[in-house]
């Protein structure tokens, strides 16, 4: 069900799954065009989800996908008041499944557990923006990033606020207990490693019913967890 969520500066959408009582998961996708990238699987992990019971909200942040506001309007504190404002309204226990950049909003909804996946910094993920663009630009990405402080850039297909890149330049994951999940092979501590490709890396949103399958069961799995607490 599509419906939408009130904030201090209006309205956003956010598409809801799942029974109307009982802990809601509330998901803080990715950042920026890896939130594209990501939908697809966020929509079939919510659907398997709800199968078993288990209700989940996927809202659209201030300046993301159909929101009102542009991107280049959208700022870090923005999108932290627009998460507080759509927690407030969940029941406890409040749970959060973050996706790579949401992890730096996961704290705005105070939640009683967090989920992770690939948790990334504010830094790595403008870095990641700053070589994308340069590849296809004239630019190099070191000269990106200075005009990116200074004056609004486009960055991935994003135009970026200045204030919205320093701010982001600084942002880091909360430190604190979360149960972690990586796809693929890496290094990076983890709780669970699922197999195959990062949606966020491939060119187009993909079906991928082995990581929807993967995600759902664990995630179901950590919510009977957190509500037998």
């Amino acid at each position: 069900m599509i419906s939408d969520y009130a904030w201090a500066r209006g309205r956003e959408g956010v598409v809801r799954m799942g029974p109307d009582n009982g802990p809601t998961i509330l998901i803080l996708p990715p950042l920026f065009e890896e939130a594209n990238r990501m939908r697809r699987v966020l929509v079939e992990v919510m659907r398997g989800l709800a199968a078993q019971g288990i209700a989940s909200a996927l809202p659209d942040l201030p300046g993301t996908n159909d929101s009102p506001i542009p991107t280049v309007d959208a700022r870090l504190e923005d999108w932290g008041a627009a998460v507080s404002a759509l927690a407030d309204t969940l029941p406890r226990p409040r749970l959060t499944m973050a996706i790579r950049g949401g992890a730096l909003l996961d704290g705005f909804a105070a939640p009683d557990a967090r989920w992770r996946l690939a948790p990334e910094s504010g830094k790595r993920l403008l870095r990641d923006m700053l070589r994308a663009t340069a590849l296809t630009g004239t630019m190099k990405a070191s000269e990106l990033e200075a005009r990116a402080r200074t004056a609004p850039e486009q960055l991935a297909g994003n135009l970026v606020h200045p204030e919205l890149f320093v701010a982001l330049e600084a942002a880091e994951p909360d430190a604190v207990a979360a149960r972690t999940a990586i796809i693929g092979e890496t290094t990076a501590p983890a709780d669970i490693v699922f197999a195959g490709s990062p949606p966020w890396r491939r060119a187009e949103p993909e079906d991928d019913a082995a990581l929807v399958a993967a995600m759902t069961g664990d995630i179901a799995d950590w919510v009977k967890t957190c509500v037998a607490r």
